[in-house]
């Protein structure tokens, strides 16, 4: 139990302490408006993009890829989000608040808290798993974020078009498609005697790999930084059943429903799930909500 308490404890509190450190460095002065708004876009447009890129990159081949696996953990995030879509009719009469309260629900902070979290509970396996999870999922996370944000954001819907061009403009999806692309191009590379491709970015171009893993690598302690620095104590007063409502989805009623329906799946054998697979679904359903949901809300007004 305690060290269930401690594992617990380290895995948030560093995402607490810099959001802490963001809000004072906002309140002596040292973070500004202009500095917090170029590094919101900054990390929006730049920082996750690149990190998703490296993660995706990771994946060995697209032949490795285990599409039962993925379809159950992006099958229940859609889920997750038709549940929402629904009970936010009933509990948030705001329309402007009802996209982000859906957002709370279904996506999850895969990316920066997930992959360490699977590694933690599955090792090399679990962080595989949810690498290929993060490839398909995070996506998915996405193009529901601008459904749900465009949907509420005016009285007037949005047209199909104008959400599918919404889509294609978010730069984390395009980040991830673009290591999907690499994957197809790398499949096609003539390999060695020992069965690896001649040519890799990571081995023959390390410069540049390691140039991107450096941005990657900025994209989570700085959002969380922006975070704290944006954040206003003022603003709770009068969302406070919005703020339970979305904690609750979060990390109480999405990680105990996912984790139900991928257990009931693997008993009845319908879906043999490895302890690592295991480890990527408790990290894609139990991660808080994602950093990046509060950025495209501020980015999507």
């Amino acid at each position: 139990m305690l060290g269930t308490v401690e594992f617990s404890f380290n895995a948030v509190a560093p995402i607490l302490l810099l959001t802490a450190l963001g809000y004072f460095f906002r309140q002596i002065g040292m973070f500004n408006d202009n500095f917090l708004t170029v590094a919101n876009k900054f990390v929006f447009k730049v920082g996750l993009p690149v990190m998703l890129f490296c993660n995706v990159y990771e994946i060995e081949s697209l032949d490795s890829i285990r599409w039962s696996f993925v379809l159950l953990g992006t099958l229940t995030v859609l889920l997750f989000f038709a549940l929402a879509l629904v009970l936010v009719h009933f509990f948030t009469p705001d329309r402007r608040q009802k996209g982000v309260i859906i957002q709370c629900s279904y996506r999850s902070n895969f990316a920066v808290i997930g992959l360490p979290l699977a590694n933690s509970i599955g090792g090399l396996a679990g962080r595989a798993s949810a690498s290929l999870l993060s490839a398909f999922t995070i996506p998915v996370f996405n193009i529901l974020a601008v459904i749900s944000l465009s949907l509420f954001s005016g009285a007037k819907r949005p047209s199909v078009k104008k959400l599918l061009g919404d889509i294609v403009r978010v730069p984390i999806i395009q980040g991830v498609a673009l290591a999907l692309v690499v994957l197809v191009i790398r499949s096609f590379i003539p390999v060695d005697a020992a069965g690896a491709p001649v040519f890799t970015i990571a081995e023959d171009l390390p410069w540049l790999y390691s140039t991107l893993e450096d941005l990657g690598n900025l994209a989570s302690p700085l959002a969380m930084l922006v975070l704290g620095g944006q954040f206003s104590f003022s603003a709770i007063h009068g969302i406070r059943k919005q703020l339970v409502l979305g904690v609750l989805g979060r990390t109480v009623i999405a990680p105990l429903l996912g984790l139900v329906i991928a257990a009931g799946f693997h008993l009845s054998g319908w879906l043999t799930l490895t302890p690592g697979e295991f480890a990527g679904l408790a990290a894609l359903y139990g991660s808080p909500v994602a950093v990046s949901s509060a950025i495209m809300a501020g980015q999507m007004g």
